[in-house]
């Protein structure tokens, strides 16, 4: 009997659980998909531009500005897979960081992404685990065998040219300068910040 309360118990914890990452918006997971990376190399003259061509994609992950103009944006595409779930980390709803989403900074090197998996019992505490770690950008889950997967955004020690600088999507801006956002709207010809929630701007081409 013991046993039978304990395993109801769990079940309606498991079911709470989903409900409530469904009245978050679901929190922009992607429900029987893997995550497939892809790269797209644009155009930037400034790093500031490169991180604002990320910020304009709903599946730009994070951004690497490189010498000669050259900015890659890492891409979050999907293939189907019934058992498997994925999500950003740090995302409320699309293209809207939560309220725990790191700062936006700028470091330098070239940005890798570090695969961890481990066994849990349930998604919602895979998606805990990589949003108590500021280095995961991004978790997966596969309901079929329990494994969660979490991928850490670190900087490959073995690379040193050409120099870069790197920084991700779904954080909270750091440039509350207006200088510095108008010289970026300026020379982009980006109307002001709209829809602004939890310090995350987002911009219109005029």
């Amino acid at each position: 009997m013991k046993l039978l309360i304990c395993s109801l118990a769990l079940t309606a914890t498991a079911l709470a659980q989903d409900v409530s990452l469904q009245s978050k918006g679901k929190r922009c997971i992607q429900q029987r998909k893997t995550p497939i990376f892809n790269k797209e190399v644009v155009f930037a003259l400034t790093f500031e531009q490169c991180e604002i061509k990320c910020n304009k994609k709903m599946k730009c992950l994070l951004f690497e500005f490189q010498e000669y103009d050259v900015c890659i944006l890492t891409i979050v595409n999907f293939e189907t897979n019934r058992f498997t779930m994925f999500g950003p980390a740090n995302c409320q709803h699309p293209g809207i960081p939560s309220k725990k989403a790191p700062g936006c900074e700028k470091s330098e090197g070239h940005p890798v992404l570090e695969e961890r998996s481990l066994n849990l019992w349930h998604s919602s505490l895979c998606i805990n685990l990589c949003e108590d770690k500021n280095a995961c950008i991004l978790w997966r889950y596969n309901k079929e065998n329990t494994r969660c997967t979490i991928f850490k955004l670190e900087v490959d020690p073995l690379e040193t040219t050409p120099t870069s600088e790197y920084g991700r999507n779904f954080c909270s801006s750091v440039y509350n300068g207006d200088g510095l956002q108008s010289a970026i709207r300026t020379l982009l010809k980006i109307s002001p910040p709209i829809n602004v929630q939890n310090n995350k701007k987002i911009y219109l081409l005029e």
